[in-house]
């Protein structure tokens, strides 16, 4: 009887004191470095016609840019003029302090009182930020035996 008492305090003692591993998941916070564009709008665009001493006749685009991040960024603005007489692409480069604005300016020479169509993209520049992002890692813990026998496995 005492053989059976002492092994039911030994079995005891195994399931409250013997730890096991389990593994389980979490989900863990870090520190990542991306690229992304400078953030902006277009407050304003417009077309005209106009003459240049050196030039002639002229079609001009204006679009306005507003830098809308929190820090400087350069712009690049891609013009594209069509005539009866073929494409002509134009640039303009912008630099713009977060909050400000400044107009880009596309131009392309016509005949005087030739219809033509224009369009524009901007490109903005890129800067390195440090983003918080998250990840499923499988980590490991130590629970008592007779838990993990009871089903507990986190």
């Amino acid at each position: 009887m005492k053989g059976l008492i002492l092994l039911l305090a030994v079995a005891a003692a195994l399931l409250y004191f013997v730890p096991v591993s389990v593994a389980y998941e979490a989900r863990e916070a870090y520190e990542a470095q991306v690229e992304r564009e400078v953030d902006y709008r277009v407050t304003e665009s417009s077309e005209s016609t106009g003459i240049d001493l050196s030039k002639g006749a002229v079609a001009n685009v204006y679009v306005e840019i507003e830098n809308t991040d929190t820090v400087p960024g350069t712009f690049s603005v891609d013009f594209k003029f069509t005539t009866l007489d073929g494409t002509f692409t134009d640039s303009d480069r912008v630099s713009i302090l977060p909050g400000d604005r400044k107009r880009a300016k596309g131009q392309a020479d016509i005949a005087v009182g030739q219809d033509w169509k224009s369009s524009y993209e901007v490109t903005p520049s890129t800067e390195m930020v440090t983003e918080t992002r998250y990840r499923t890692v499988t980590k490991e813990k130590k629970i008592k035996l007779y838990k993990w026998l009871l089903g507990e496995r986190q």
